[in-house]
């Protein structure tokens, strides 16, 4: 008998039970995960050793961190909220930034943009920042739109 089939109808099996309110295919990817790396670290990593309690442990904490990933969707309705660029007021012009780091904190970069009443690209920047957190790569983005 062929497993590919069947592993895929286990996988994809919706009348399997939730476990921990998380759909049983997450929890049995998670578990696998889990158990490669850490057989992994024992093929590869002569001080390591095989405890039972720990992989029981941090398969547990994976589980819970894909019910705070994945929540039940239960009976809740959401409603969206368009969201959309609005001109600034005639005679005014707006100023849009933005700032990020790769990493937090890690490399940063900068830029924005000036925009007139008819929503006209009037001009715009652009900065490396160096190394520095999100915030303050937000922050210098409005100080460096500020001289336009």
């Amino acid at each position: 008998m062929d497993p590919v089939p069947w592993f895929e109808n286990f996988l994809w099996n919706h009348d399997l039970p939730m476990i921990m309110g998380c759909e049983w295919s997450k929890v049995f990817a998670a578990v696998l995960w889990r158990l490669w790396k850490r057989r992994c670290e024992v093929v590869f990593d002569s001080h390591a050793m095989i405890d039972g309690e720990k992989v029981l442990n941090v398969i547990a904490s994976s589980i819970r961190e894909l019910v705070d990933a994945y929540p039940p969707k239960g009976n809740k309705m959401t409603t969206g909220k368009l969201i959309a660029w609005l001109k600034p007021e005639e005679g005014f012009v707006k100023l849009n930034t933005d700032g990020a780091a790769k990493v937090n904190p890690g490399v940063a970069g900068a830029g924005g943009l000036i925009r007139d009443e008819e929503g006209r690209w009037r001009t715009g920047f652009m900065a490396h920042l160096g190394v520095c957190t999100n915030t303050v790569a937000e922050l210098l983005s409005e100080e460096l739109g500020m001289p336009f």
